[in-house]
């Protein structure tokens, strides 16, 4: 299957970026080249739902899967990753943050339709 985005290793810093197809494929890389980084990380940074905040294209991520909600802890450990990864790296972080809004949007009209579903389920 191929998707439209790629999933990004923000631990390899000092070398050419690693690209991932899977989240699975990114949290097994991170846990075999990067324990000491993952000491003090969520342990659901790399979950599918969190996997958008790594995404080199978050608006074609949002498609294929739901997105945690950004005021979470994990999301925002998430962001402060990427932001510090982009920092001084062309592109940068103005297209990370452009389709991270969407995909924000998108999650909370989600979770706002399944709790009217709810809401009206329980009548």
């Amino acid at each position: 299957m191929i998707v439209g985005y790629q999933l990004i290793c923000l631990f390899c810093v000092d070398r050419r970026p690693k690209l991932f197809s899977r989240s699975g494929n990114l949290r097994y890389h991170a846990k075999s080249k990067h324990p000491i980084e993952l000491r003090v990380a969520p342990n659901d940074l790399f979950s599918n739902k969190v996997a958008f905040y790594f995404s080199t294209e978050p608006a074609a991520f949002i498609k294929c899967h739901e997105v945690e909600n950004p005021n979470s802890a994990t999301a925002s450990y998430a962001t402060y990753l990427v932001t510090k990864w982009a920092a001084g790296r062309s592109p940068g972080i103005s297209s990370w943050i452009k389709g991270w809004e969407l995909g924000c949007e998108s999650s909370a009209k989600s979770r706002k339709r399944k709790s009217i579903e709810v809401f009206h389920t329980s009548d």
